[in-house]
């Protein structure tokens, strides 16, 4: 394992459809070396003061530190929810090879 400066972007939608259209917007743009979609998961949440649950499924891309705000922008526009929770996790390292081939499908 090597230190790298790999991101997860990560949000939550509500069907398939949601999921794979921001994958592909994100691949589409070199934005994303590769997007996993897991799910469904039940999320919890307030809104209006009020309890919610959905199924939702949860979309991670993996890509470059430097293509953050693009990735994140990005996903804004995809995204159906008024208030989506787009989250950035850092990656504490990866093998060299994926780190690199991350690299090469993110760049401009």
């Amino acid at each position: 394992m090597i230190k790298q400066q790999l991101v997860i972007i990560q949000t939550t939608v509500a069907s398939d459809m949601d999921a794979r259209k921001i994958a592909t917007s994100l691949l589409s743009k070199k934005l994303a070396g590769s997007v996993h979609i897991h799910g469904p998961v039940e999320t919890h949440y307030m809104l209006k003061g009020k309890e919610k649950s959905d199924d939702e499924l949860v979309v991670r891309a993996t890509t470059q530190a430097e293509r953050i705000i693009d990735c994140i922008n990005d996903v804004k526009a995809n995204h159906k929810y008024a208030v989506p929770a787009i989250l950035v996790l850092p990656v504490g390292g990866a093998n060299k090879p994926y780190a690199d081939w991350v690299a090469e499908q993110t760049t401009k």
